[in-house]
C-alpha cells in the first residue's frame, strides 16, 4: 500500500511542477509551489516555498535552493 501511496505523492508533485512552469509563463513572473503542492505568485508567498520556478527572459528554470549548493 505505501508504494502506491508514494507513486501518487510522485504524480502530484509532477503536476505541480508542469503547472508551475505554466503558471510562470502566463504571468510572466517567479512563481512557488508551497507545500500542499499549490501553485502562487513568489510574491504571494508567506512561508517558505517547496520550489521556486523563475521567469527570466521568457524562459523559466528552477531556482537553485541551498540544499541543492550543499
Amino acid at each position: 500500500m505505501e508504494a502506491f501511496e508514494f507513486e501518487l505523492a510522485i504524480d502530484d508533485l509532477v503536476l505541480a511542477y508542469k503547472a508551475a512552469m505554466a503558471t510562470a509563463r502566463r504571468f510572466q513572473e517567479d512563481v512557488a509551489i508551497m507545500p500542499d503542492l499549490a501553485v502562487i505568485r513568489l510574491s504571494e508567498a508567506d512561508e517558505p516555498p517547496l520550489e521556486v520556478i523563475c521567469y527570466v527572459d521568457g524562459s523559466i528554470a528552477p531556482a537553485v535552493s541551498s540544499s541543492q549548493i550543499h
